[in-house]
Formats: C-alpha cells, structure tokens, sequence
C-alpha cells in the first residue's frame, strides 16, 4: 500500500513540496534533494520514522537539476534503481503531478503496471483531456456553470473577430493555449488598446493601436499559441480587478470532497492564498460563496463521472457585480494542494473553519533552519497546542548533490513559503506580517 509520488512538471521548490503527500513506505522522486531541517519537520507533523519518506533523485539533464524533465526520468541507470526500491518497499500506486506520458513509462518500468497502480483514465492519457481549457469551457458551459465572455477560436482570424471589438471598447482579452507547454506552464498573453495596463494573470502585456496591427500579431503568433496547430486557443474579457478565487478537490470513485477554497492574492503580484477568503469589503459585490462551491462541486461531479481519479481544482474570477466565472480547470496537484495536507497534519480535520491560513512565497530568508530559529525565538512559531502561529511549508532549492540527510546534501536558495495560521483573518494577518518584518531583517542582515 506504499505508493511512488513524482514531482515533475514543476519548478525544484514546488517538486519539494511533494513530500507532504508521502507516508511511511513511499517513494518520492524529486529533481534535488530537500533540506534536512525541511524532510524533519515534515516527519515531526507527520508522525513519520527515521528516514521517511525515501527521496530518490535522477542524474541532472540537460535542464540541470531544476525540474525532472522527460530525459532525467528515463536514464537506465536510474530507472533500475527505483524499479529496486520500489519493488523492496511494495509500491502498487502512483501520485504524480501530472501524469503524462514520461511519467506513466517511468510507472510501468517502476513495476506499477498492476490494476492499482495508475487510474484508468489516466493511464490512457486522460491527464491532457481534463487540463484542456477548451474542453474546460464546453464542460462548464454544458453544465451552467458560469465563464467569462469569450471563444474558443480555431485559427487567427476567429480571434481577431472577437478580440477587436473588446479593444475597440477600452476592454482587454486574454489570449490563452488550451494546452500550454509545460513545464513552464502557462503561456497566457494579455492584449490591451494602446495605454492599457498589464494584469496579473498574464506572462506578456501587447499594445494594440489598430485592428491591421491585431491580426497580424494574432496571425504571427498562432503556430506558438497552437503549439503548431495541435490545439484551439482560448480568447476571453479579461477582468482587472475582481477576487482570484481556487477551490481544490480529491476525486475518488464515489465521491468528490472539497479540500479548501481561498482567495489567490494577486496585488501587485501574485503572491499567496488566503483559505478561507476573507470579507469583501464592498457587501454588495460580494461574491456569492456558496453558489461557487456548488457550480465548482458540479464541475467535478463531471469529471468524475468521465473517469477522472485524484486531485483537481477550479480557479475563478469575481466579476464587477459579484458574479464568479470560472476559469481554469487543474487536473492534478497545483501549487497549493499541498496546503490542504499541511493543514490537517498541524490543525486537524476541522481546519478550515476552525483556522485561517495565509500562505506567502517566495519569501526571503538566510536559510532553512536559520528562519525556523527566527521563528521560535520571536514566539511566532506554530504551536500545536493553540494551533496557531507561522508554519514553514517549502524550501526553495537550487538542487543539491546528495541527499539532504547525509555530507553535503541541500544547498538552499535563500527564500522559501510559509504558512500563517490564525483564529481569525485578523490574527492571520498580524501573524503573517510579524513573520515577514522578522525574516527581511533577519535576510537584510545576512552577509
């Protein structure tokens, strides 16, 4: 019943995170190895022994040790050893996250090519079909649940047709793949009237003057956008300053389950997910909670039923009124899934409502351990008896030689995402706040 969790398809601080999925007996494979101060708190909330989880990490490729890409997760020499390991620990099932095509090869010559092993819709390449935001779109349309204005275009000309008229009329559009190129992820492009501002959710801003200007670009553009004419591309009204929200399930064969739903800080930058979202401040524009839970359980109540097994989430956006039109559809771990499994370690199956949690990235620190003594010396660390305070839950790694738990292992870069947890949404915030003055006084001192 042990199982082989694979962190690709992500960046080395995201990979890492993986291993709050893991229990006794599985087997993560990382592009680097984690710190050691990361791996032992991660046994301390998990109740897990001495050398747990097991870390295998691949020879580096031609990417480095960033991300497994399809070449590191194919070296012979590699892929013996983990089959080895594998078969020694009785690893039947996979967790991965995404389960593409290097990845069910790695699954199969690992041995986990029984039953249990991959999913069945997955194990034929379903993976792809649910994160297609084409598909996303006639799912969520066929089931009247709420999108933002838009179309799903098969070539330049059909976009322009709809893109034009949005500038014309001081609006902007979101020109986004269905299937964007991974691991980099998404490839959205925002296009604006001339003087339009650049939005949060977009890779690259494009001034537009005139319509000739546009289907050029659009035209110049398609093959990237199409990745070569494989996929439809998705144009849709790009909203600037309504609420990001996520909602995150795990899809089983009877059921869907709601792990959490927050808000997604995107101001100035994205950065960060407050669960559960807090108080809107005008009231009536407030989104409609519980009808966004209902249209995301629907969403999911579709892609179980065509076979979809594990965990998925829903991003949406609160239109200028209150209405909430979803976006995106993730099939598979996000960069945030792993708080869900945090939470509970720390909180309990209450969490939430019992706590609010922010999570903050990308902050700077000297180091692991260096913050974590920050913490408890300033009083801001958790404390499992109030279960509250300031969680450390990644470590942002440049990828290191060997393993963390042995000589030279985990050399970290200096920053990483914590996890504020508090009574409320203003005790989250105090906690948040402490925690970020004290790390950037601590990381400005660090020579």
């Amino acid at each position: 019943m042990s199982r082989l969790v694979i962190g690709n398809r992500s960046s080395g601080a995201q990979a890492h995170r993986m291993v709050w999925f893991a229990r006794e007996g599985d087997v993560v494979v990382l592009p680097s190895y984690p710190t050691g101060e990361f791996l032992d708190l991660l046994r301390r909330l998990a109740a897990l022994p001495a050398g747990e989880p097991r870390i295998a990490v691949p020879p580096a490729g031609r990417q480095g040790a960033e991300s497994l890409d399809d070449g590191r997760l194919a070296v012979p020499g590699f892929v013996g050893e983990l089959r080895k390991l594998a078969g020694g620990r009785g690893v039947d099932r996979l967790l991965a996250v995404r389960h593409d095509a290097a990845v069910l090869r790695l699954a199969r010559e690992a041995g986990l090519d029984g039953p249990r092993g991959v999913p069945a819709f997955l194990a034929q390449h379903g993976g792809g079909l649910v994160g297609d935001l084409a598909v996303f779109r006639a799912l969520a349309s066929g089931n009247a649940v709420p999108v933002p204005e838009g179309r799903v275009c098969t070539g330049p000309r059909e976009a322009e047709e709809f893109v034009w008229p949005l500038l014309a009329g001081g609006r902007a559009a979101l020109v986004r793949p269905a299937r964007p190129a991974l691991p980099a992820g998404a490839a959205d492009e925002l296009i604006v009237p001339v003087g339009g501002p650049p939005g949060a959710d977009a890779d690259t801003t494009i001034a537009v003057a005139d319509r000739e200007t546009l289907g050029e670009y659009l035209a110049k553009s398609w093959e990237r956008y199409s990745r070569d004419g494989a996929f439809p591309v998705v144009v849709e009204h790009y909203t600037y300053d309504g609420e990001r929200l996520r909602i995150e399930f795990l899809v089983e064969a009877g059921a869907v389950t709601v792990l959490y739903h927050g808000r997604l800080r995107t101001t100035p930058i994205r950065n960060g997910l407050v669960i559960p979202p807090p108080p809107t401040a005008d009231a009536a524009k407030a989104p409609d909670l519980g009808a966004f839970v209902a249209h995301a359980t629907r969403v999911m109540e579709v892609v179980r039923a065509l076979g979809y097994r594990g965990y998925a989430g829903l991003d949406a956006v609160v239109g200028p009124d209150g209405d909430v039109l979803f976006r995106t559809l993730h099939g598979g771990v996000t960069d945030t899934t792993h708080l869900a499994v945090v939470a509970r370690y720390a909180i309990g199956e209450d969490c939430p409502p019992a706590r609010v949690l922010i999570s903050r990235d990308r902050v700077p620190w000297p180091s692991f351990a260096t913050a974590q003594a920050l913490l408890d010396r300033s009083g801001l660390a958790f404390d499992p008896d109030t279960r509250t305070g300031v969680l450390l839950t990644g470590d942002d790694l440049s990828g290191s030689a060997g393993p963390a738990d042995g000589p030279g292992g985990g050399s970290p870069v200096p920053s990483g995402q914590f996890l504020a947890v508090g009574r409320d949404h203003a005790h989250a915030g105090e906690l948040e706040a402490g925690a970020l003055a004290a790390l950037d006084r601590t990381s400005s001192s660090a020579v």
